[in-house]
């Protein structure tokens, strides 16, 4: 996981979390400092907001909100084929430069570029309507895909096929064997996500949904987000802080809450509650959704969900805060914890997990 700020980027693998503004040491999950030497003096990473990650390798926007595909470590960066006009509502074209910096919310890899010239397939949701695009190694354009492209939430590469989420929990499985995509199973569950009912006010809630694989199966985690909440974390409505003297509220930030883990049951598709995690940990965000063992990592603590600021719509919002919506969340004691302390609530540009392949 990375802060960027300006010129002084600094990382760390399995995955990590870089220091703040400026310092070249690196900051892990438990909190000890390795000086790491990366990216010191190197100011490409400025002005350019990541909207994916995926075999250590981010999926960036230039100054020209177009898509570039970067290794950090390396410093290797590989221009992508530009967003296609027409994948474009009609629009302001005073706001066209802004609208193109939020218009996709993630890419994802098929494969590692520092193994192959041929990385394969680049896959992004993109626009109002979460539809899905691909261009391939060779290819002039972007596609889309096939079919009513809409509704997505999540995508992840399992085995060389494409994994995506939609709405009502329905996952679609494609193929890359031919020219164009091939839909080769529609996964439906009879069940659906339940709204946690009693624990917050759903009216003052929303939610985002994550596809994870982890060992043998596939899960579902909703996250649910207070919408506003008061100094002590509480979820408050909007006017809370509202006076007659000020009709600007103070400072509301959105806030992750809680997360709900469910196992997609493929033979008898339904969604089976998760209460354990067991050794496992989660990683969620803006990248690919990826789990590890915590036997394998120390640092981490099991049983645990490791999430990153991804309500990109709201990043930009207020001037005093947006991108502080990371920490933990451990399925024991469904408390969320902090994973850096800090007095900020503002970060220019959004945080991403990532796992180094730097060579």
């Amino acid at each position: 996981m990375y802060f960027p700020r300006r010129c002084g980027i600094s990382w760390i693998a399995r995955p990590y979390m870089s220091v703040l503004p400026g310092d070249p040491q690196l900051h892990n999950l438990k909190q000890s400092l390795i000086p790491f030497k990366v990216l010191r003096g190197s100011c490409f990473l400025a002005t350019k907001k990541c909207v994916g990650s995926c075999h250590g390798w981010l999926v960036m926007l230039d100054d020209e909100a177009n898509p570039i595909l970067f290794n950090p470590f390396s410093r290797v960066h590989i221009q992508l084929l530009l967003i296609p006009v027409e994948f474009f509502n009609p629009i302001d074209r005073s706001k066209f430069a802004q609208i193109k910096k939020d218009f996709i919310s993630e890419a994802i890899l098929f494969a590692d570029p520092s193994h192959s010239n041929n990385f394969g397939v680049v896959v992004m949701i993109y626009g109002t309507l979460s539809s899905l695009a691909f261009c391939k190694q060779g290819d002039t354009t972007w596609t889309n895909f096939a079919g009513e492209n809409r509704g997505y939430y999540d995508i992840i590469c399992h085995d060389n096929r494409l994994y995506a989420l939609r709405y009502n929990s329905l996952v679609e499985v494609w193929e890359f064997q031919s020219v164009l995509p091939t839909k080769i199973l529609i996964i439906e569950p009879t069940t659906t996500l339940k709204h946690v009912d009693g624990k917050l006010p759903r009216d003052k809630v929303s939610t985002q949904l994550y596809l994870v694989k982890i060992s043998s199966d596939f899960l579902i985690i909703q996250r649910t987000i207070g919408n506003f909440v008061n100094a002590e974390g509480d979820v408050v409505d909007e006017s809370y802080l509202l006076s007659s003297s000020d009709t600007q509220p103070l400072v509301f930030p959105y806030r992750t809450k809680l997360f709900c883990v469910y196992k997609l049951d493929l033979s008898k598709k339904k969604l089976v509650k998760v209460e354990s995690l067991k050794d496992q940990v989660v990683f969620l965000g803006g990248n690919q959704s990826m789990s590890l063992s915590s036997h394998d990592f120390s640092e981490c603590i099991s049983n645990s969900i490791y999430f990153t600021d991804d309500r990109w719509s709201e990043m930009d919002v207020d001037y005093m805060y947006g991108g502080h919506d990371f920490g933990l969340f451990n399925l024991d004691d469904e408390e969320i914890r902090p994973i850096y302390h800090s007095d900020l609530e503002k970060f220019d540009l959004p945080t991403f997990w990532i796992t180094p392949n730097p060579w």
